[in-house]
C-alpha cells in the first residue's frame, strides 16, 4: 500500500510540473501534443521519455527557465529526481539523460535572452540572477545523482 501511495505522489508531482509548464506558455505548449505526450509517459511509467519529451521541447524549456529562481530549481530538481527511476533499469541511459539535462541548462544559458531595455546595472543584475539560477540547477542535478556524478 505504501509503495502505491508513493507512486501516486510521484505521478501527481510530474503531472503538476507538466501542467505548470503548459500554463506558463499556453500559446506554445497548448497547441501541441506536449501535455498529452507527457501524460502518456507518466501513465506508462516511462521516465526516460518523459525527461526527453520535456527537455526536447523548446517552449517547455523556455517556460521552465522563465520561472523565478526557487520555482525553476524546484521544477528542474523534479526532472533530475526522475533520473533515479531510470537508473534502476538502465544506468547508462541515466548517465546519458543526466548529460542531456546539464546540456540544456548550459546551451540555453548561452542563447541570447530578451532583456527589458533598462540601465546596464539592472541588465547586469538580470544576468547575475540568470547565472545563479542555472548554476543552482546544475548543483541540484549533481547533488541528486547517486554514484557517478555528472562529468
Amino acid at each position: 500500500m505504501a509503495s502505491s501511495t508513493l507512486v501516486n505522489v510521484a505521478e501527481h508531482a510530474e503531472l503538476r510540473l507538466v501542467h505548470a509548464l503548459t500554463e506558463i506558455s499556453p500559446e506554445d505548449l497548448g497547441k501541441t501534443s506536449f501535455k498529452a505526450d507527457c501524460q502518456q509517459c507518466i501513465g506508462n511509467a516511462d521516465a526516460p521519455n518523459l525527461i526527453r519529451t520535456i527537455v526536447g521541447n523548446s517552449a517547455a524549456m523556455k517556460a521552465l527557465f522563465s520561472l523565478k529562481l526557487d520555482e525553476a530549481v524546484s521544477a528542474f530538481s523534479l526532472l533530475a529526481a526522475i533520473l533515479s527511476r531510470v537508473r534502476v533499469d538502465n544506468p547508462s541511459l541515466e548517465e546519458t539523460l543526466a548529460e542531456e539535462l546539464a546540456e540544456v541548462v548550459v546551451v540555453t544559458s548561452q542563447q541570447p535572452q530578451k532583456q527589458p531595455s533598462a540601465s546596464s546595472t539592472s541588465s547586469t543584475t538580470l544576468d547575475q540572477e540568470e547565472s545563479k539560477k542555472r548554476l543552482t540547477m546544475l548543483c541540484a542535478l549533481y547533488n541528486l545523482r547517486v554514484g557517478n556524478k555528472c562529468q
